[in-house]
């Protein structure tokens, strides 16, 4: 089942979930497949693509990101075109919440990990300062600062005590980063905590893909689905009306006129190019064409039926012994 059997809070939750996070980390274009598919439980390739107004190539680049990190699911099975008798493969797209809320989750860790880490490393190395004459001095230089009587660290200028320099341009830099991670991640984090409480079911797409999609397209185009039940059985077949008469004889005189044009010697090999007479080959060919009889051949069905029962003499059984 799709959260759309979820109550109406948590489904807006969810939903709003997904826009934040794409609006946070993605450009526009990613935005819009993340948009389509909150409003759709699912979505085949081509209406994706004619949605966005794109090619099927250029939308497998963009699905291709979200897919890489785990945000949208993709789910394939071989269907046959219509007026095909080739299956070819087609993609559907999906966001499967539970995981989509488990990658956004483990991601912010990670980012927030990344950043305090770095910001321990500042804090490592930000030096000491003096507060009476602000000279700054790094941590590779403590060895020269050690005042052995005092154990403390002083100033090479005024003596004075050293303390820690937490006014480093890294360390005030890593606590700005760490302050616009914090907020700029607020809303995603307050859809996380939303997303805890609510039990989000297994979609099974194959089951949803034969209930809402191919099913429809069975129905309005009279295919057979196996195992869909009250989808109709059978094809609507069209047959193509039998050509008259005239349109088949039409067709026999240009196929035998093709055939003679074809057959046909060539005007060099029958008259001579210089003096324009036959040559051999031309006057046996005359000959030829004189000879042979002109006969009409039957075009019609009528026709052939006469010149078979003109040639159809009864036979004298009167001499053959009697059936008995």
């Amino acid at each position: 089942m799709s959260i759309d059997k979820l109550p109406e809070g948590d489904q807006l939750a969810l939903r709003k979930l997904v826009q934040n996070v794409a609006r946070c980390f993605y450009d526009a274009r990613h935005i819009v497949v993340l948009d389509q598919l909150v409003r759709h439980p699912v979505l085949k390739d081509d209406d994706l693509a004619g949605r966005l107004g794109l090619q099927l190539k250029e939308l497998g680049k963009l699905t291709a990101v979200l897919c890489n990190h785990r945000l949208v699911s993709k789910y394939q099975q071989n269907e046959q075109k219509e007026g095909g008798f080739r299956a070819v493969a087609r993609s559907y797209y999906f966001i499967d919440y539970k995981s989509f809320c488990n990658v956004v989750k483990w991601r912010i860790s990670q980012m927030r990990r990344d950043i305090d880490n770095k910001l321990r490393n500042e804090l490592d190395n930000k030096g000491y300062i003096c507060p009476q004459c602000s000279k700054c001095y790094t941590p590779l230089e403590a060895d020269q600062l050690l005042d052995m009587s005092t154990q403390t660290l002083r100033c090479q200028i005024c003596k004075y005590e050293l303390i820690d320099n937490e006014t480093a341009a890294g360390v005030v830099g890593s606590h700005d980063r760490m302050q616009r991670f914090n907020a700029q991640m607020a809303a995603i984090r307050e859809g996380l905590k939303q997303s805890e409480s609510v039990v989000i079911p297994a979609f099974d797409v194959a089951l949803w893909i034969r209930q809402n999609i191919l099913s429809v397209k069975a129905e309005n185009a009279g295919v057979k689905l196996e195992g869909v039940p009250g989808v109709p059985n059978g094809f609507d077949v069209v047959l193509d009306a039998d050509k008259d008469e005239a349109a088949v004889r039409r067709e026999r005189e240009a196929e035998a006129a093709a055939k003679r044009q074809q057959n046909a010697m060539p005007s060099w090999h029958l008259k001579s190019t210089i003096s324009g007479d036959l040559t051999a080959l031309g006057v046996q060919n005359n000959k030829a064409q004189q000879a042979a009889p002109v006969t009409s051949l039957p075009h019609s069905n009528a026709s052939i039926l006469r010149s078979l029962s003109s040639l159809a003499r009864p036979r004298d059984f009167t001499n053959f012994p009697k059936w008995s």
